[in-house]
């Protein structure tokens, strides 16, 4: 297999530390690689049609601009509402999960689903495609950034509890 290095911004390696062992980098890379590469192919095939590139572009990227942050915090909400009701071994499972590199074939627990489906219909967008992958995606990493600050303290059994949890219910 041939062996390619890329540079991303010192920002994003920042926001990357926490999570990249919860994520495969050069399986996450290729994928985009072969979707972006794809793409390009698809669109090479169509040399007859006439488009307006110009014009494709100032659309989508305003669509982008408008959705894309819309599904991003969307999702990023819900993955709270999520963590306020879930289960350990639940949380644990999807946070930990590998088989989160493709978002457009990745599966929401079936709660977090219905949350979606519902913020997807009344933005009359469907539950696949670029909107989905967005709101799937945030809702995913929030879920692990969550994770990842709070599984040492679930192990650490010298952790106090905070103060209000440990005085509750009692009067």
């Amino acid at each position: 297999m041939a062996r390619i290095s890329i540079s991303i911004p010192d920002k994003l390696m920042k926001r990357l530390e926490p999570i990249k062992d919860s994520i495969n980098i050069s399986r996450l890379c290729r994928e985009a690689l072969e979707q972006r590469i794809s793409a390009f192919e698809r669109a090479a095939r169509r040399e007859g049609d006439v488009l307006d590139l110009d014009s494709l572009v100032v659309r989508l990227r305003e669509e982008k601009d408008a959705s894309g942050v819309q599904f991003e915090e969307v999702g990023r909400q819900n993955a709270l509402a999520w963590l306020n009701t879930v289960s350990y071994v639940e949380f644990k499972n999807v946070a930990e999960a590998s088989e989160s590199s493709n978002m457009e074939k990745y599966k929401l627990p079936r709660s977090a689903f219905r949350d979606m489906k519902q913020v997807m219909g009344e933005a009359n967008a469907g539950c696949e495609g670029a909107p989905a992958i967005t709101y799937k995606t945030a809702w995913l990493d929030h879920v692990r950034s969550v994770w990842a600050q709070v599984v040492d303290r679930l192990e650490d059994t010298n952790h106090k509890e905070p103060v209000a949890a440990a005085t509750e219910g009692q009067e």
